[in-house]
Formats: C-alpha cells, sequence, structure tokens
C-alpha cells in the first residue's frame, strides 16, 4: 500500500512538472517572440496541452486523495484553490484569444500582455502551493 501511495505522489509530481516546463516555455515565449502570428499559433496550439496537463494534475491529486482516503488537510485546500484560480485564467484567455481584433496593435498588445500574466501566475502558484506544502 505504502508503495501504490508512493507512486501516485511520484505521477503527481511529475505532470506538476512536465506543466511547469511548458508554461515556463510558454512564458519564455511571450516575451521574446516579436513576430505575432508566431506567437499566437504556437499560444493556440499548447493552450489546449496546458489544459491537458491542468486536467492531469486535477486527476492526479485525486489519486493521491484516494490512497489517503480523502483526508482534507488545510495543504489539499489550498491545491484545490490553486487548481480553481488555474482553470478561470485559462477560460479567461480563451475569451480574450476570441476578442482579438485583426490589425489591431492594441489588442495584440493586451493579449500579449494577459498571456504574460496568466503564465506568470501560474508558475508563482505552482510554486508556491510545492513550497507550502513541503512545509
Amino acid at each position: 500500500m505504502q508503495e501504490t501511495i508512493l507512486l501516485s505522489i511520484s505521477l503527481h509530481l511529475f505532470v506538476i512538472s512536465i506543466t511547469l516546463i511548458l508554461a515556463l516555455y510558454l512564458l519564455f515565449n511571450a516575451f521574446f517572440e516579436k513576430d505575432f502570428i508566431k506567437f499566437y499559433n504556437r499560444q493556440k496550439f499548447l493552450y489546449t496541452q496546458f489544459n491537458i496537463l491542468i486536467g492531469a494534475i486535477f486527476f492526479t491529486g485525486i489519486i493521491v486523495m484516494a490512497m489517503n482516503q480523502f483526508n482534507f488537510r488545510p495543504a489539499v485546500w489550498i491545491m484545490i484553490i490553486a487548481f480553481l484560480i488555474m482553470v478561470f485564467m485559462s477560460i479567461k484567455l480563451k475569451f480574450t484569444r476570441y476578442h482579438l481584433k485583426k490589425n489591431d496593435l492594441n489588442s495584440y498588445n493586451n493579449f500579449r500582455t494577459f498571456v504574460k500574466k496568466k503564465y506568470l501566475l501560474d508558475i508563482l502558484l505552482l510554486g508556491i502551493v510545492y513550497l507550502l506544502t513541503k512545509l
């Protein structure tokens, strides 16, 4: 039983690390990609993978909770709140992407700024939750 718990926790941490790497790449892309079309296409393609990874974090978190017999410690509540913030920001990013206007530089800059804020917040959330749960 102890091995199963350790395996589920390691799977959860593995999915979180992949999500963190993808968020870092998307943040790097938002800062350094000058061509908006390339930036937008990468963002559009990797946005789906990022949402799949957020769902995988939630799923593996439920597996870890099931292995711990659904004990709701304060760390679990922090993780759930962080998950909900990440989901809310992803939905807001999707709406921001749909409201882009063609040939409007201000709209492009607003989108790029929101992408930077979103992925920076996601990276901070993942890091803070990791640090708080290890204490």
